[in-house]
Parts: structure tokens; C-alpha cells; sequence
């Protein structure tokens, strides 16, 4: 959709209106005010540069917010004046991240409305305000990832940053790279483990809770519609290490996420990491995914409660067949290890017909090699 609209705006530009010679702009993002869990997105022309009002006028922008998944935060956008909102690559929808990887959680949010407008030099333009959820002790480090980012710059994200202005790509570098704020909770550790009664023990440590009410310990079978498993009160330290326990007594055959629900004194909530668990049914056939996500290879592990044939169907994220297979199943557990489909880094549908069963599908999220 840029380049697409990038080639109209351009060509209408240069039909009509003559820019400034090689305009460059900057952009920065600001923790405002000092202190805050919010974040204004600026640009900045450099020196002895100017763009002034002109058919197409500010075209365009795109730029990603990168911050650790252990702040345990989501990120939204409060206001922008340019038209800015999140894009919709990958699911899960806003408020959830466009993309996670090596421990990063990442947000893109891009702009295609024009704007006549006039940009002074060395004027900052505040062009979209950003807030995580509640303030707390503790504080976390968000940025813009720029071209060296290995998930931003990857083509099917697309995820680094630009500028436009009459559809000409005005982008200069990153000013202001990295922000400061403060975070509601410091989450230092969640585990899941299964047991050998066949129960989950969920376990997680914090550094510190200001102002944290509690812990919502949810559960899920395709790792989209979760319920509670359980609350857990929080200590409320600051500065301290906290441990916390929950044993899921009754985990459903075949694979559960996991994941903690953060509420804050004010009712506002984050989310951890998700934690899955594959439990073998003796009674019904189900599956699982390890490792998942996965840089390429995975293995399917099934359990079958009687013998026969499976049908194993991988669709990537437009609902297109990558992959269509057929394995013989033995009563009991087996694994079919899928290393040599060279699947590109994205959200794919995997789907299991059982002789016994209606079709169960999952997702598989495939990322860049560490």
C-alpha cells in the first residue's frame, strides 16, 4: 500500500508543484511529560530545509515501537493529528503487538492521509501520542526501531520506519531513538510446569508491584479465548522480590496457554508472556506444536486414540494451502517433525483430521533465526 500510494502522490507532484531540493526529516520519540507512562512521536526537518504546503502535501509515515515482553505492558495510541493508527498485519488485533520476537514486543503505526501542512526547520511536530496502561516503580525502555532491527526491516513486516511528502520518501535517521517510562509491574519470571498427578504448576516472580492489585491467572486451548483459572492477591512490595503460586488442577487435553492478567489498584491491566503445556489424553485424539513459535522447523506430536489415518493442512495468514499431508497414526503418541518446509516468517494455521474427531486447528507463529 505505501509504494502503491507513494507512485500516485508522486507522480501528481511533480505534475503540479515543484518541493524544496532533497528535504530530509527526522523523528524522535519523547517520554512528555518527564515521568509519564506516555510517549509523543516528533519529527524534525533539518537545518536549512523547509516543506510547504503542495498538491499531496504530508503523504504518508510508518514507524515501530519496540520495548521488552517482560515489561509485561501493551502500548496505544492516545491521539495523532496526521491520522496515524495501528496497523493490521498480524493478528491479534490491536491492543495486542504487531509482532514478537527475541524477547521484543512490537507496535507499527502508519499513516496514509494527506495533509497540506507547512514543516519549519528544526520545528518539532508532534505526529502520534502513545501511553502504556498505568504507572508504577520501575522503569522500561521503548524505541523506534530503525533498519537494523531485524523483525522491523524484515519485508513481510514492514515495519521500518518512513516519511513521506508528496509521496517522496523524506526519511533521515532516528533522533531520538529511545524513551523512558515508568512501569506498573516488574515481572522477572513465569513458568509453567506439568506435574506428574498431571497437574499445571504456574509460578511467577515479580521485583516490584506498586500500586498492583492483583494477579488473573487465565487459560486457553487455541491461544485466542482465555478463561480464569484463578486471583491471586498481590503483596504490593516495592523494590522486593515477590513469589507467586496457582496449581491448574484440571488442564484440558492437548495443548493450554497460559498467561497472567496484571490489574492495577486503578483497574487498568497488562498481560504476561504466554506459557503452554501439552497434556496426552488416553481417551481423545489432540494435538500440539513444539517449539512454537519456531524459526522454521517444528514437530507435531498427537496422541490418537485409535488407529488410523491423520490430515495435517498448513495455511499461511490469507487462508492460502502451504502444506497438505497424510501420516499414519498408531493407538497412543506419535510425532511427525516438519523441518524442510521453509516457511516465512509469519502466522500460519495448522489443522489435524483425526478418524475420531472434527477438525482441531492451531496456530503457529514462525520467526527470523535468532
Amino acid at each position: 500500500m505505501k509504494y502503491i500510494i507513494s507512485l500516485l502522490a508522486l507522480v501528481f507532484s511533480v505534475a503540479l508543484h515543484a518541493q524544496p531540493p532533497n528535504p530530509i526529516v527526522n523523528i524522535g520519540i519523547f517520554n512528555a511529560p518527564p515521568g509519564s507512562n506516555r510517549f509523543e512521536v516528533r519529527i524534525q526537518l533539518e537545518p536549512s530545509t523547509s516543506l510547504t504546503p503542495a498538491p499531496g502535501g504530508y503523504s504518508g509515515g510508518l514507524f515501530t515501537v519496540r520495548y521488552l515482553s517482560t515489561y509485561g505492558v501493551g502500548l496505544s495510541l492516545v491521539s495523532s493529528p496526521y491520522g496515524y493508527t495501528q496497523a493490521l498485519l498480524f493478528p491479534p488485533p490491536p491492543p495486542g503487538p504487531n509482532g514478537v520476537q527475541d524477547g521484543y514486543n512490537y507496535y507499527i503505526f502508519s499513516t496514509t492521509a494527506n495533509f497540506l501542512v507547512s514543516f519549519n526547520s528544526t520545528q518539532e511536530y508532534v505526529i502520534a501520542v502513545l501511553q502504556h496502561s498505568n504507572t508504577g516503580s520501575g522503569t522500561g525502555d521503548f524505541a523506534i526501531a530503525d533498519a537494523t532491527d531485524a523483525w522491523a526491516s524484515n519485508p513481510i513486516n514492514n515495519g521500518a520506519y518512513y516519511q513521506e511528502y508528496n509521496g517522496v520518501d523524506v526519511t533521515n535517521t532516528i533522533y531520538s531513538g529511545t524513551a523512558s517510562a515508568p512501569l506498573p509491574v516488574e515481572l522477572t519470571n513465569f513458568t509453567a510446569k506439568l506435574r506428574t498427578n498431571k497437574t499445571v504448576s504456574l509460578d511467577w516472580e515479580s521485583a516490584s508491584e506498586n500500586r498492583l492489585a492483583y494477579y488473573e491467572v487465565q487459560r486457553s486451548t487455541d491461544g485466542q479465548n482465555f478463561q480464569i483459572l484463578g486471583k491471586v492477591n498481590a503483596k504490593g512490595s516495592v523494590n522486593v522480590v515477590s513469589n507467586y503460586n496457582l496449581i491448574d488442577l484440571n488442564p484440558a487435553p492437548g495443548m493450554n496457554y497460559y498467561r497472567l492478567r496484571m490489574v492495577d489498584s486503578d483497574g487498568s491491566a497488562e498481560y504476561s508472556a504466554l506459557k503452554n503445556i501439552y497434556l496426552i489424553s488416553e481417551t481423545k485424539s489432540s494435538f500440539g506444536l513444539q517449539p512454537n513459535p519456531t524459526a522454521g522447523p517444528f514437530t507435531l506430536m498427537y496422541h490418537a486414540a485409535q488407529e488410523g489415518d491423520i490430515t495435517v493442512s498448513i495455511t499461511d495468514i490469507e487462508g492460502r494451502l502451504v502444506k497438505t499431508a497424510v501420516f499414519p497414526a498408531t493407538k497412543g503418541d506419535n510425532s511427525f517433525r516438519f523441518d524442510d518446509l521453509k516457511l516465512s516468517v509469519g502466522v500460519y494455521a495448522v489443522s489435524v483430521t483425526m478418524p475420531d474427531s472434527v477438525p482441531q486447528t492451531q496456530r503457529l507463529v514462525v520467526v527470523d533465526i535468532p
